[in-house]
């Protein structure tokens, strides 16, 4: 308790070095579309998508931040709190809470961001790594923005035409990251490599097929599901009319769906 109450101190302490107010910016918002893991470094990447547009910003993060992301998107507590469960129990402790952040600036390939905080009518700006930003963000519900000087800088990437053809998002209807130890011994998973279902758009052929989310892929046309390059590989494959047999771990068990491509318009 004692460590606690020292920990809370010192959070407290970085609040008020963080300074009051911050001025209005032009801010574009952005949603925290997954983690995906960069095939060539094998690094995680985090991707922020401008719900408004199929643009997207990709940052390279570590393997910790990744991990505590990816259980924020899926809503698992660990068994033990993990550094950002940590910081959120202390700004709690302090009525303290994340309002927004806002990935500012881009310097020297490496990115920026600002943690803003409130306390009663006291608010803050402290700065931080963005992927520690996110992760926090994601306990406290708070929207996620890039500063408009950062979206000047062209650090967006077109989503379209990052990959050939159309995505399985768009094909299938359903959005999907690679599956980390920590979420997989969460769902009894008995493998460490995998994908997961993180999102399935309302009245898609996903949807239809009975897809869900938090479903992990296992096969798919009886082959087996390893990573993003398998998922890609075996749908890409498939005819625009074809049905694929879709092999998903779901409450201890293996289900079979059947599941149609969308239909172009």
């Amino acid at each position: 308790m004692r460590r606690l109450r020292l920990m809370c101190l010192v959070v407290w302490a970085a609040l008020l070095v963080g300074g009051c107010g911050s001025s209005d910016r032009e801010l574009l918002a952005v949603d925290v579309k997954g983690v995906v893991i960069d095939p060539e470094s094998q690094s995680p990447i985090l991707l922020l998508v401008d719900p408004d547009s199929e643009r997207g910003l990709p940052v390279w993060i570590g393997l910790s931040e990744a991990r505590a992301i990816t259980l924020g998107l899926e809503d698992i507590t660990p068994p033990r709190p993990l550094t950002h469960d940590l910081t959120k129990r202390m700004l709690d402790l302090l009525n303290a809470s994340v309002e927004r952040v806002v990935i500012s600036d881009l310097k020297d390939n490496t990115y920026y961001a600002i943690l803003n905080l409130r306390a009663g009518r006291k608010t803050w700006e402290v700065d931080s790594r963005p992927s520690d930003a996110v992760a926090l963000a994601l306990k406290f519900d708070a929207p996620l923005y890039l500063s408009r000087g950062l979206v000047q800088k062209g650090v967006m990437i077109d989503l379209r035409s990052s990959a050939p053809g159309m995505s399985v998002e768009r094909l299938y209807g359903f959005v999907f990251q690679e599956l980390s130890p920590e979420v997989a011994r969460y769902f009894g998973f008995g493998k460490e490599k995998g994908v997961i279902v993180t999102e399935v758009t309302s009245r898609s052929r996903a949807e239809e097929a009975g897809l869900q989310k938090g479903d992990i892929l296992v096969r798919l046309d009886r082959k087996t599901v390893a990573g993003r390059e398998d998922v890609q590989r075996v749908l890409g494959e498939k005819g625009r009319s074809s049905p694929v047999r879709v092999d998903v771990y779901r409450d201890g068990k293996v289900l079979s769906l059947k599941m149609r491509p969308q239909e172009e318009g």
